[in-house]
């Protein structure tokens, strides 16, 4: 099975009032690929419900509770039908009778086979973009009056006009209910007084993409498609159009482009200036069953009427006859280029090298928009009127190296408070270690008596610390020439044969000289004190040996023994007391 990775595979479905064509493009190439390509018919499917069990704010195409009849055929129009209604009907909207709304066609079946037809062919699970007929939508103009300014000036520029203030304009010329979540606003060219124009789309109550999406959503059995978004032929045609004129100059003398669709249950006209909409018309008394001749004649009423001169290109798609079409164009548009619309999409053509129908262009069309591609992107306008409950979006993330540096640092980020974490917590639990080890009761006492307790250990610790420091500046260092004299005398003493003459004190040494009549007693007597021998000289008086030496006796800093034992008795005396105060505890 061949691999199908995110936005690699979209299938286009143009949705018509009795077939569905679809078109699977591969775009993960530089330049769209028609994969293959699907038909199916609808079958008809009626909800058998009365305007009058239906209340004011009921919805049309929930079916729960209601009855389905499948009906083959045209049996069943009713007589009192108004000839060309939805051509002469008042309003933008064309709104239906109550009884007709309710009549929401749904398709899932037919969808189903389409992705388990694309599943046998190795393309399993593809994003899913629908576009409708303009039957289904509701084109009205919105113009936004310009506000006033101060002074004279006038605004050079266009002001920007916020999505409320555009659904306000709508809704006031809207006929029905409108539903703004699946509302799109097209910009368009500034009228002749310099109001700026929008067309206005909004998704009719009896759409049927809807209605299938939400039979499709309570099947529990297999899982919910893909879907992406839900255009108009509209905004699918402006789109190519604008591609027609970045790729092949298309309008590039500042002229007019005429995009003529002509379908089998209307005709749509529209005038394009730059990139943007200037005129659109659907002609529903006009399809491709008339003759071109009486087509072209109707694009020159619409022309003369909106006072549009000079038409430099025009672009053709038609559901039968195109070949005649646009030679008819050619004549009565002798100065401009008359090409097909089919040449600026994906090329959709059979293997017998005839062309496939109108609709399975508009679907390669709308699937072309998943288009990763900037200049795709931008040529078609921003239209989605899809539910958002229905909407199901794939998470994009670019891996570039920014996004690489982002990760490492967030990251880092959370490895560094996650140490932090875990040293805190190790912190807490040293210190409630520690809290453990004091004795309960310490936890019970008033919190002031603790206090005092606490300033009475620091004071006598304090007073302790201070008279231990006044003796040690008094003690310390006091006896140390009587106890080093009293050294090298003592030790002297001990070893016959040597004598002391001199006592030379320094800093941080004594310096001892005498004589002795035998070098062994000179090594005795310095490693009896610790001492250094610096010299050692002999000389021989009455046949007598006699060694005069010289050494340095370190000076050492101890506590007198005095010291030490008034230290001992101040230690046991403490110890004492702390084991009385514990044994007269509770």
């Amino acid at each position: 099975m061949k691999s199908n990775r995110s936005n690699e595979y979209v299938l286009g479905v143009m949705v018509s009032g009795r077939t569905l064509f679809g078109s699977l493009l591969d775009l993960s190439g530089a330049e769209p690929r028609v994969v293959m390509h699907l038909v199916r018919h609808r079958i008809s499917r009626s909800v058998t419900q009365q305007p009058s069990m239906m209340g004011a704010g009921a919805d049309p195409t929930d079916a729960s509770g209601n009855d389905f009849t499948l009906q083959f055929g045209e049996g069943g129009a009713s007589n009192q039908e108004l000839f060309l209604q939805s051509e002469f009907a008042a309003g933008g909207d064309r709104r239906m009778g109550a009884e007709h709304v309710a009549q929401t066609a749904s398709f899932e079946f037919e969808l189903s086979e389409m992705l388990d037809e694309c599943a046998q062919a190795g393309y399993a699970k593809p994003s899913v973009v629908f576009c409708a007929q303009n039957a289904e939508i509701s084109h009205i103009e919105v113009r936004v009056p310009e506000k006033p300014r101060k002074g004279k000036a006038k605004a050079t520029t266009a002001r920007k006009v916020a999505p409320e203030e555009l659904m306000e304009l709508l809704a006031a010329q809207f006929q029905g209910e409108l539903d703004k979540e699946r509302v799109a606003f097209v910009p368009m060219t500034p009228s002749d007084d310099g109001e700026q124009r929008f067309l206005g789309l909004a998704a009719k109550v009896a759409e049927p993409v809807a209605r299938t999406l939400q039979v499709l959503r309570r099947q529990k059995d297999e899982p919910m498609p893909t879907v992406r978004l839900l255009d108009a032929e509209t905004t699918v045609y402006l789109g190519l159009a604008r591609m027609a004129g970045r790729t092949a100059g298309v309008g590039a003398g500042g002229g007019h482009v005429l995009v003529v669709r002509a379908g089998a249950e209307d005709t749509l006209v529209m005038f394009v200036k730059g990139e943007q909409l200037r005129h659109f018309d659907s002609m529903r008394s006009l399809t491709a069953y008339d003759s071109p001749e009486t087509i072209c004649s109707r694009v020159l009423l619409q022309q003369d009427e909106y006072g549009i001169d000079d038409v430099q290109d025009i672009l053709v798609l038609s559901e039968g006859r195109e070949l005649d079409l646009l030679d008819s164009l050619r004549m009565f548009f002798p100065d401009a280029r008359v090409e097909s619309l089919s040449v600026f999409a994906p090329q959709v053509e059979n293997t017998d090298g005839k062309p496939y129908a109108a609709q399975q262009v508009v679907a390669a069309a709308v699937a072309m928009r998943m288009m990763r591609a900037p200049n795709v992107r931008t040529a078609f306008p921003e239209v989605n009127l899809l539910p958002k409950r229905y909407l199901r979006r794939k998470i994009e993330l670019p891996f570039t190296i920014p996004t690489m540096v982002l990760g490492v640092l967030i990251f880092a980020t959370a490895f560094f408070f996650a140490g932090r974490f875990v040293m805190m917590q190790s912190e807490i639990g040293d210190y409630r270690q520690k809290l453990q080890q004091y004795p309960p009761m310490l936890g019970a006492s008033d919190p002031k008596v603790l206090q005092a307790r606490i300033d009475s250990l620091h004071a006598a610790h304090q007073a302790y610390t201070h008279a231990l420091g006044v003796m040690d500046t008094l003690l310390v260092g006091s006896d140390l020439w009587s106890r080093a004299l009293d050294q090298v005398s003592r030790e002297a003493a001990r070893l016959p044969g040597l004598w002391i003459e001199g006592w030379h004190p320094t800093e941080t040494d004594v310096e001892v000289t005498g004589n002795a009549t035998s070098r062994e007693r000179v090594i005795q007597l310095a490693e009896r004190m610790g001492a250094d021998v610096q010299a050692l000289t002999f000389t021989e008086i009455r046949e007598a040996s006699l060694y005069a030496f010289t050494m340095r006796l370190p000076l050492r800093s101890e506590l007198p023994l005095a010291a030490v034992y008034l230290r001992e008795q101040a230690m046991a005396r403490i110890t004492a007391e702390r084991q009385a105060a514990a044994e007269a505890r509770p």
